[in-house]
């Protein structure tokens, strides 16, 4: 089935992606299966297969937002246990995806999310507008304010 040959080759993507995006990695699996099967129930309203990456990263978005919007998920999730500490590095070295990842998780999700999609995505301000269905004005500032919270938090655990 050719539905089956995009998920197998998008699966790893959208999962990575997700993971950045929500900072969990059961949520980022829970999001996944929700996504390809909304796309599954929508694949009528895809027109070509050559912007399904695209059109899975809106409605993986979407997902997500809305999981982390509804407040009885939220409240389910946030009483979790804390994710255990990744072993240090040899030589001392601090890891900096562990530390990407703590300040991805102290900011708030429409911050996250900008970020994400800006510089782990890599997608054009264009895409982004398109994808969170934001105006070009509202996208910059959410970047910039987003990117300034990123950068005095870095800086904070950097220092600590």
């Amino acid at each position: 089935m050719a539905f089956d040959g995009l998920v197998h080759r998008h699966k790893s993507w959208l999962y990575g992606y997700l993971v950045h995006l929500l900072g969990d990695a059961g949520l980022a699996d829970d999001v996944a299966q929700e996504t390809f099967l909304r796309a599954w129930l929508a694949l009528q309203r895809l027109h070509g297969t050559d912007r399904f990456r695209a059109w899975l990263r809106t409605i993986a978005t979407r997902t997500a937002f809305n999981l982390r919007r509804s407040r009885s998920t939220r409240s389910k999730y946030e009483d979790r246990a804390p994710r255990p500490e990744a072993p240090p590095m040899p030589n001392g070295l601090v890891a900096s995806d562990q530390l990407l990842m703590k300040v991805l998780d102290d900011m708030p999700y429409g911050y996250r999310e900008v970020l994400v999609l800006r510089y782990v995505e890599d997608l054009s301000m264009e895409a982004i507008e398109r994808t969170l269905d934001l105006r070009s004005s509202a996208l910059k500032m959410r970047l910039k304010r987003a990117r300034d919270q990123f950068r005095e938090r870095w800086e904070q655990l950097a220092h600590e």
